[in-house]
């Protein structure tokens, strides 16, 4: 028996708006996060080589930018075949997309359909959709999406802070536990903070970033996604938008007189178990 788990990558976090001074500057959007599938099949109707993709996560868009879509991630029975008849497994039926600079979120990664892999006819799989991104604060907080929510143990990105027309600042949206465990991720504090970086236990860029998972919130498994900038007022850029944890979202950059860019989305991830 083969078991597998593929998890596709997260949009980017948009960038914050830019704006003159006492104009009302929304944050950028935080990216969307991708969906996860588990497939478990008899490794007798596996050929000897398969070949295995990992999605790239979304850049985050610069200032006044959008950021950019997620992949899906798939094993192959042929090289850079990603056709139905060739794949053994995807990740999901739809990559998640990024943040948008007039301060939506992206878009949630689609779950896997029956037809979306010949491989799935022959096994038994399941698959949970992502999380659409938080929405960038509107002269406001930024948005902070629910660890979670959709069932699945990775997060979207959170939103960047908005500018008011009266130039007041604000701090970036953060990852929120829905088992009430409270923020699981270091926004960027008002006056252009820039946000912490959404990270996993499983992340090879641990222990390089020091922002991020408090003690007991998701660990030993999960991910959470990105941190929103803070935003500033009367001068200057506003903060940048975290990375992305495993297949989450980018943060969204806070609103300024320059806005702040957004963070990348994270990488996918296919762990493959046989016995």
């Amino acid at each position: 028996m083969v078991f597998f788990c593929l998890i596709g990558s997260g949009g980017g976090g948009s960038g914050g708006a830019s704006g003159a001074s006492l104009t009302l500057r929304a944050g950028g959007g935080g990216g969307g996060s991708a969906a996860i599938t588990c497939s478990m099949i008899p490794a007798i109707f596996l050929p000897d080589k398969l070949f295995v993709i990992v999605a790239r996560g979304g850049a985050g868009g610069a200032g006044n930018g959008s950021g950019s879509a997620g992949g899906l991630s798939y094993i192959s029975t042929a090289f850079a075949d990603s056709t139905v008849a060739a794949l053994v497994a995807t990740s999901g039926g739809g990559a998640a997309t990024g943040g948008l600079v007039a301060g939506t979120g992206g878009t949630a990664g689609a779950a896997a359909a029956g037809a979306g892999a010949v491989g799935f006819g022959l096994s038994i799989w399941s698959s949970v959709i992502g999380a659409t991104g938080a929405a960038g604060g509107s002269g406001a907080v930024g948005g902070s999406p629910a660890w979670g929510a959709t069932g699945s143990p990775i997060s979207s990105g959170c939103g960047g802070a908005g500018a008011s027309a009266a130039d007041a600042t604000f701090a970036g949206g953060s990852v929120t536990s829905a088992t009430g465990l409270g923020p699981i991720v270091q926004p960027g504090a008002a006056g252009g903070g820039a946000a912490g970086q959404g990270i996993s236990p499983l992340d090879a860029r641990l222990p390089g970033d020091a922002l991020a998972l408090t003690v007991g919130s998701t660990s030993p498994w999960g991910a959470v996604g990105g941190g929103g900038g803070g935003s500033v007022g009367a001068t200057g850029t506003g903060g940048a938008g975290g990375v992305g944890g495993i297949g989450c979202g980018g943060g969204g950059g806070g609103a300024g007189v320059t806005g702040g860019a957004g963070g990348r989305g994270g990488d996918g991830l296919v762990l493959i178990w046989s016995w």
